[in-house]
């Protein structure tokens, strides 16, 4: 969309009269937004002349073709002096979904990843009862708590162990508490069943690679709405246990703050001793302050990306025998052997991500 001069129906209709697509009498009738639809015919365009970027008149007729093989459409509005919008629709079953996956005793469900603020594990005495509904501290300010469990009428396991996932809507943040975080998925949604959709919580379904469907849950509506749960004794919520006394520390590099959160609060329950970094740039600067004792990092980052980032650990003599755990998106064959080739010890794809895996991974290289 811009805001700019808009488009003249007129002078479209007027070019299209010229080029012999449509006869006067029959342009005269036309309403602006048939004549818009001229931009769309092959090969039709308004400029007087064809340079290397444009004018050829493809570039429209391409698009919605493309939309349209997809089983989407576009469509172009224009309002002269204020300016021109191009809407592409595409099907929501063809939109890849990032989403956080969480459990609740038996069951899954996905969190969008942009509707969530922050990933952390429930510490012990952070949950309090105000007024008689339970609440988390977070930076610093009370954000309500409300186990996902029972508010999807699933039984939550009230185990010590349990994972806060803050969430953002128009109406404030709420904390959402669940028995695990299971990690960052990129899967197509669909809509969710006819029997199901008018569920105002269920923004869609997310078929899994090992055939489970879980729903994939509107995060704002869970703001925006109370539960039943929230008269939840704070005596009843997840403690994590007290961490041992010397600690290993780990070195996070990532630049995704959902992501990292995530990482950071699973290594932190476990005991481990955490620092984070951005980028490979951050992360170096923060090697050569602090004694590290492993790296996990990410491979596409801003600045310096995580292979740079791998290389240049290996080049110091101090640092040759660290060890480094790659986390990516990237899970091609000759993307692992990159990295291995450069001197990463493991390598988890993030869309198989469990926390499980990582923590067993690590307590592996470390007692090495």
């Amino acid at each position: 969309e811009d805001d700019g001069r808009g488009i003249s129906a007129e002078a479209v209709r007027d070019r299209a009269v010229a080029l012999g697509l449509l006869a006067a009498d029959t342009a005269a009738a036309w309403t602006p937004a048939q004549s818009l639809e001229l931009l769309f015919h092959p090969g039709f365009s308004t400029a007087r002349e064809v340079t290397a970027i444009s004018g050829r008149g493809l570039g429209l007729d391409i698009v919605r073709a493309r939309l349209r093989g997809l089983g989407g459409d576009g469509q172009l509005t224009s309002t002269p002096g204020q300016g021109t919008r191009f809407e592409m629709r595409v099907p929501i079953r063809l939109l890849t979904a990032r989403t956080l996956l969480v459990r609740c005793g038996e069951h899954r469900a996905g969190l969008p990843i942009d509707d969530v603020t922050a990933v952390f594990a429930l510490q012990r005495g952070a949950g309090e009862l105000v007024a008689g509904r339970p609440l988390v501290r977070w930076n610093g300010l009370p954000v309500p708590l409300e186990p996902l469990g029972p508010r999807l009428g699933w039984v939550h396991e009230r185990t010590d162990r349990g994972h806060v996932v803050v969430v953002s809507g128009l109406d404030g943040v709420k904390a959402l508490l669940v028995d695990e975080v299971l990690g960052e998925i990129e899967q197509p949604a669909v809509p969710p069943p006819a029997n199901l959709a008018e569920l105002a919580l269920l923004a869609g379904v997310i078929v899994l690679g090992d055939g489970d469907i879980v729903p994939l849950l509107d995060a704002r509506e869970l703001v925006r709405t109370a539960g039943t749960a929230g008269e939840t004794p704070a005596a009843d919520l997840p403690a994590a246990a007290e961490p041992p006394s010397a600690r290993q520390r780990v070195l996070i590099v990532e630049d995704s703050p959902t992501v990292r959160a995530l990482h950071r609060s699973i290594l932190d329950e476990a005991g481990y001793d955490v620092l984070v970094a951005e980028d490979g740039a951050e992360a170096l600067a923060t090697l050569d302050q602090r004694l590290v004792d492993l790296v996990v990092t990410d491979i596409q980052m801003p600045h310096m990306d995580g292979l740079t980032l791998i290389r240049k650990i290996r080049e110091r003599a101090s640092w040759d025998r660290l060890p480094i755990v790659v986390v990516s998106q990237y899970g091609r064959q000759d993307d692992l052997q990159k990295a291995a080739a450069l001197g990463a010890d493991r390598y988890i794809v993030k869309s198989a991500f469990q926390a499980e895996q990582l923590l067993a991974i690590v307590e592996e290289l470390l007692e090495r």
